[in-house]
């Protein structure tokens, strides 16, 4: 979403546009986060002294006009599909897997067939999300 539609959606619902809330659209627009204590990072690059109240009550103004959804990883921008090539896979011995993308797609739809979450259906796509250390486990 572009930032001129979300201050007019701001501006609509009754929001202040204030420099911080700008600045904080801003950092948002330009890159994907798991938390507000990651923007807040960002942000007191640039703010000092911004409070992580100003960066909670400004991630719920945004999802409150439908800016921001925290299920889609507090991410503004639009998700494009990405097409895996290959998987490696590390196992707890550290031994690596490789699976090239009709092995990863076997696996996946056959755990997912064995846990019940298919129900007679085919997996289509998979959107592997990008960027989070948290979701890489050593």
């Amino acid at each position: 979403m572009e930032k001129d539609i979300i201050l007019e959606r701001l501006k609509q619902k009754g929001g202040r546009i204030t420099r911080q809330r700008e600045l904080l659209i801003d950092i948002i627009l330009k890159n994907e986060y798991t938390s507000c204590k990651e923007i807040y990072y960002e942000a007191v690059k640039l703010f000092p002294d911004i409070g992580m109240a100003t960066i909670y009550r400004t991630v719920t103004a945004l999802e409150e006009v439908g800016a921001l959804n925290k299920s889609n990883i507090w991410c503004m921008k639009e998700r494009k599909p990405v097409e895996a090539e290959e998987c490696l896979v590390r196992l707890e011995d550290n031994t690596l897997i490789q699976l090239d993308a009709a092995a990863l797609s076997r696996v996946i739809e056959k755990g997912m067939e064995e846990s019940g979450f298919l129900k007679g259906k085919r997996v289509r796509t998979v959107l592997v999300k990008q960027g989070e250390t948290e979701a890489i486990r050593s």
